[in-house]
């Protein structure tokens, strides 16, 4: 791995601790779960929806993370 490819991973692992740290502070919590993959798009959507129901904000990294995710709605 090249010097400037794992400066890039340290920077991009030390951007989502910060993320991570913030949305917890926020009120929100990370969850892994293992779904079949055909319920993948109505889960996630779900999802989303819960997270846009409440009343506080979501802390978003980006504006970009946000349009690859309406990208996908459909």
């Amino acid at each position: 791995m090249s010097k400037t490819n794992s400066t890039s991973l340290s920077d991009k692992a030390a951007r989502m601790v910060s993320i991570r740290q913030e949305r917890r502070n926020a009120g929100f919590v990370e969850v892994t779960v293992w779904l079949p993959v055909e319920e993948v798009r109505h889960f996630r959507d779900k999802a989303w929806q819960a997270v846009e129901a409440v009343s506080r904000s979501f802390p978003r990294n980006t504006l970009l993370g946000q349009k690859r995710r309406q990208r996908g709605r459909k």
